[in-house]
């Protein structure tokens, strides 16, 4: 592709699939484990305690459970790659240029939120949303139809996260509303393993290494926001672009 294409900023697929899956995992094992860790373990405790015969909860319980997780997450970026789309259309390379510099300030803001260097995690997760959703999700614990346990996870997908709240405004300048759906998706099928684990009663990190893996998921969501800015910058003229093989970095 040109490098002065009008499609350059959203040509970067493969980079968003990398980048979407790592912070997924990263920020499952870190801030995951911490925040919805008493919600996935109050969902093991209600579902052993529902089940006639006193057994534990199934490992079918927690991929249903997550399934509807992940669908709140791909209707985000569905949602969000859709306005990214529309504000693009027909729109010139200054127009793509200076919505990435946006996207990619919002995401600097959130991800420093992140790294606890500002105070937008707690401003987005202590939001009257989160509790409105969470006294809507307690009559869902104990469900015992497949049905209403993807609905708990649902429920769980739209709760106010910081982790997802950064991801979801990357897909802004997704290629397509499709492509914004299927980075959240994989970003959601990141989390997954963890997720599942600490159901099962398998994941159990201390609360250092948890603090250390959040950084680090933090980290990379600060290198997408940087990258964005600096594909804006060059789309704009200000700088050079950069290119590392076939890949054009920005």
């Amino acid at each position: 592709m040109d490098c002065c294409s009008p499609n350059l900023l959203a040509d970067r697929t493969s980079l968003d699939a990398v980048f979407y899956f790592t912070t997924g995992l990263l920020m499952s094992l870190g801030h995951c484990t911490g925040m919805c860790g008493p919600l996935v373990s109050a969902y093991a405790v209600a579902q052993c305690n529902a089940c006639p015969s006193g057994r534990k909860p199934g490992l079918g319980n927690f991929l249903t459970y997550n399934a509807g997780r992940i669908s709140s997450y791909a209707a985000i970026g569905l949602i969000l790659g859709f306005v990214g789309s529309a504000a693009r259309l027909g729109g010139s390379q200054q127009v793509q240029a200076w919505l990435a510099l946006a996207v990619g300030a919002m995401m600097l803001l959130l991800g420093l939120g992140l790294a606890g260097w500002l105070p937008t995690q707690r401003w987005v997760e202590s939001s009257r949303l989160a509790a409105a959703v969470v006294s809507r999700m307690r009559g869902l614990l104990t469900a015992q139809d497949p049905g209403r346990r993807f609905l708990l996870g649902v429920g769980n997908g739209f709760l106010p996260c910081g982790p997802v709240y950064v991801m979801a405004v990357g897909t802004l300048v997704a290629a397509s509303p499709w492509l914004g759906a299927g980075a959240m998706a994989l970003y959601g099928l990141g989390t997954v393993p963890v997720m599942v684990a600490l159901g099962l009663g398998a994941g159990r990190l201390g609360p250092a290494l948890q603090r250390r893996l959040t950084g680090l998921g933090a980290a990379v969501v600060l290198l997408l926001a940087v990258q964005l800015g600096l594909r804006g910058a060059a789309t704009l003229g200000w700088i050079g672009h950069w290119r590392v093989g076939e890949v054009v970095m920005f």
